[in-house]
């Protein structure tokens, strides 16, 4: 990011930087001193990230989200992965930490007739706390852990991903695109969410499996997502995937000019 900031600024070059306003890949930590140049640059891509800006009415006919481009294998677009054989109903998959709300997770599926799969990194500041959960749950047999510090692999968190019908979602409630959620949706896995406006942009209002966007209320939430799982929601949440996956595929996101 130095470097395009760099080019940027440098005012003997204007043809090339305007160039590069009018197309560019910007790959990012969401970070606030970055805030300033993302805003300038509104039709950029950004890995994780779809961002809405407060000022919408400065370029109208402009979309104004920051949309990532799934930079993966392309051909996972063109594979359905929705399966009836799975090996567990819940997963969450990523960097387990203190706003990933994994108390509420297991406190949820305690007493539950479906299964749930942790896996991923612990982050060091929770680790404490994860390993009091861990002993606390040790005698759910619904409940499974592969978690380590070290992380797990690219290919193990796909095979998980790919092994398990719904995939869960919890973090501060601000407008992101997450790379699990990306993960989920590409792997045709119907994802238990916050209710954000980048979420309803993908799934749609009436999407049956929100929660609320307060995560301290994720308990509740996902309590109330179990009770709700029959046929008829899993067809309209499959429905919804597909729809979001689609309008994620690279491709069509260069061809509609970054518009989902």
């Amino acid at each position: 990011m130095d470097y395009i900031v760099k080019i940027l600024k440098d005012t003997s070059n204007k043809k090339i930087v305007e160039s590069i306003k009018k197309k560019i890949i910007y790959i990012v930590i969401d970070r606030p001193e970055e805030d300033n140049f993302v805003g300038s640059l509104y039709n950029t891509f950004h890995m994780t990230l779809i961002k809405y800006f407060d000022d919408k009415k400065k370029y109208s006919n402009i979309p104004q989200y920051i949309i990532p481009p799934l930079l993966r294998d392309r051909d996972v677009f063109n594979n359905n992965y929705f399966t009836d054989t799975t090996k567990y109903d819940f997963c969450t998959v990523g960097t387990l930490h203190e706003k990933s709300n994994i108390n509420s997770m297991l406190r949820a599926f305690e007493k539950s007739k479906y299964t749930l799969i942790i896996a991923g990194k612990i982050h060091s500041m929770f680790k404490a706390e994860f390993l009091m959960l861990k002993q606390k749950y040790k005698n759910s047999k619904n409940i499974i852990f592969y978690c380590w510090d070290k992380g797990i692999s690219k290919k193990e968190s796909e095979n998980i991903i790919k092994k398990s019908k719904f995939g869960i979602r919890i973090d501060k409630p601000v407008e992101c695109l997450s790379s699990k959620v990306l993960n989920y949706i590409c792997f045709n896995k119907i994802p238990i969410v916050q209710r954000i406006k980048t979420h309803e942009l993908l799934f749609g209002n009436d999407y049956p499996f929100y929660i609320d966007i307060n995560p301290d209320n994720s308990f509740k939430g996902l309590n109330s997502v179990l009770k709700n799982i029959n046929d008829d929601n899993i067809v309209i949440a499959k429905e919804r995937v597909n729809i979001a996956k689609s309008k994620l595929n690279i491709n069509n996101l260069l061809e509609n000019n970054f518009s989902i």
